[in-house]
């Protein structure tokens, strides 16, 4: 009888503020000014948690918020986890221009990388938009040295997802 491949289960966590999300930027028309800061509580819950269990996770970090919290990058990668790429803003792929978005990966990444001392090779959109007008954004991400894509979401939903895709990994 012929073996079963084994289930990989994978974890990831975006490392953003609250104040990042679309609907709080639409909702506040993107005021930030003296918003609390609250991703290092936030994320030290799930390192204690992960701890906890023994299980790594690959971390999707702003570049802003690892601007602004270097310690705590260096936290996630002295646990072991990965450190990927979430842009640095959290502006929409869907809102960029190929350049704009060449600009926005590539000054994320430089922050990552220069904090940690390890190539960043992940990369997740915000919101996960990158739909399939946007497939111009594989061609950057392979530019500037990114392996791998999480950023499409097999599902039907009203502002990301594309319901046709492979729920496993594939190339593109």
């Amino acid at each position: 009888m012929e073996a079963k491949p084994a289930i990989v289960n994978a974890l990831s966590v975006d490392v953003e503020e609250y104040f990042h999300a679309k609907v709080f930027q639409e909702g506040t028309n993107g005021a930030r000014a003296g918003l609390e800061s609250r991703v290092e509580a936030s994320t030290e819950r799930v390192l204690t948690l992960l701890a906890s269990t023994k299980a790594l996770a690959t971390f999707f970090v702003l570049g802003q918020v690892a601007a602004a919290h270097p310690s705590l990058v260096r936290k996630i990668v002295g646990e072991k986890h990965e450190i990927a790429c979430h842009g640095d803003g959290h502006e929409l792929v869907s809102r960029q221009t190929p350049l704009e978005f060449r600009a926005d990966v590539r000054r994320a990444k430089a922050i990552l990388e220069d904090i940690t001392g390890e190539p960043v090779i992940g990369y997740r959109a915000p919101n996960f938009s990158i739909g399939r007008a946007q497939a111009w954004a594989y061609d950057v991400l392979l530019a500037e040295g990114f392996r791998y894509d999480s950023s499409i979401y097999p599902i039907r939903h009203d502002s990301y997802g594309d319901h046709d895709a492979p729920r496993f990994p594939h190339d593109v």
